[in-house]
């Protein structure tokens, strides 16, 4: 496979930003558009280490990095080829680009209007859950003492809500109200981003009572009685849509 460089010492990235926006399936509208709201006229970023080739690179080329390795999922030493620079200053650019925009673009909403969400849902997820609006699950890290964190997606794929991780014994219902995710689902109610009888896909009950909500989970069978066909179907569905999440997490 051919991987083109996007910089070397006598241009940059901005003299070729069509196709190395490109590789982000990105319009250039979009990108401008986010660096200009991170860019002050002089170089903001307040960086982790101090690097000749880093000092050296424009803000446009280093927030194109930031975009590729988010976007793609490049790896630091794929970016430091195509950039031209060392995997060290990746690692700092990145490290150091993604906290800023944080700092500046941390305010935005996250988590899409309903109309948005129903709009871009994958054709078949519509068919069967046209009004399920998330699809949230808790998962643990495999560490020593397991830390446990909350994740939540659109039906799409984006990742709109991942909560702090929470160590020892803790329900997921206690993550789930713990995090803030049941005050933000009430939020984005109030604001309309939400309305009732909206659902949340899960892998188990979840107390969303108060919150007027439905909760899509598969159905689970007794010891006394066997899953009715309707049942099983419902759970095969269920089981397909929440592996995009599963995918996610398995990434972390």
């Amino acid at each position: 496979m051919h991987v083109n460089h996007y910089y070397d010492n006598n241009t940059c990235v901005s003299h070729n930003l069509e196709q190395a926006i490109d590789i982000n399936t990105w319009s250039i509208r979009r990108f401008k558009l986010i660096f200009e709201k991170n860019e002050e006229g002089i170089n903001p970023v307040n960086y982790k280490e101090k690097r000749k080739e880093v000092k050296a690179m424009l803000l446009t080329d280093q927030l194109l990095l930031v975009l590729c390795r988010l976007r793609n999922g490049l790896h630091i030493k794929d970016l430091a080829y195509r950039f031209n620079i060392k995997p060290k200053s990746v690692s700092v650019i990145f490290k150091s680009v993604i906290l800023y925009m944080y700092l500046k673009l941390g305010y935005l909403s996250y988590w899409p209007h309903r109309d948005t969400i129903i709009q871009n849902m994958p054709q078949q997820y519509k068919q069967e859950f046209p009004i399920c609006l998330a699809i949230i699950d808790c998962t643990e890290f495999k560490k020593t003492e397991k830390p446990s964190s909350l994740k939540s997606q659109d039906p799409r794929g984006s990742v709109i809500f991942v909560s702090d991780l929470f160590s020892g014994s803790i329900s997921d219902n206690e993550i789930c109200k713990e995090s803030g995710f049941y005050k933000l689902l009430q939020q984005l109610k109030d604001q309309g981003y939400l309305q009732d009888n909206n659902g949340i896909m899960a892998n188990k009950e979840k107390d969303l009572g108060e919150l007027n909500l439905r909760l899509n989970i598969p159905p689970f069978a007794s010891t006394a009685t066997q899953m009715s066909s309707g049942d099983v179907a419902l759970t095969r569905k269920i089981a397909a849509h929440r592996i995009p999440i599963e995918r996610k997490i398995s990434k972390l």
